[in-house]
């Protein structure tokens, strides 16, 4: 290490970048397990009422698609195309 740093410094110093690492790692992983239950969600009624299967299908269909599209043919990463999805399905006119 630089500047000469004391043994003590230089363990501290390797021990808080671990712990960063790890940190960093396990928030990745778990955002990353997320995604298929923030889709989920987003594809499901969430007000929590009867519906009619037809209309939960097409909009899990549809809220699919602006997803796919978003990540796909936009290539926005998870979080960002999630956004750009709701955006989309509620200034969509067929979910007025």
């Amino acid at each position: 290490m630089r500047n000469n740093a004391s043994e003590t410094a230089q363990r501290a110093i390797r021990e808080h970048f671990e712990i960063v690492a790890a940190n960093i790692l396990r928030v990745e992983q778990e955002r990353i397990a997320a995604e298929p239950v923030h889709l989920k969600s987003f594809g499901s009624d969430s007000r929590n009422e009867p519906t009619a299967g037809r209309f939960r299908a097409k909009n899990e269909t549809t809220c699919s698609l602006f997803y796919r599209v978003s990540r796909d043919e936009n290539r926005l990463e998870h979080e960002e195309a999630l956004r750009d999805s709701i955006v989309r399905v509620l200034m969509s006119p067929n979910f007025c």
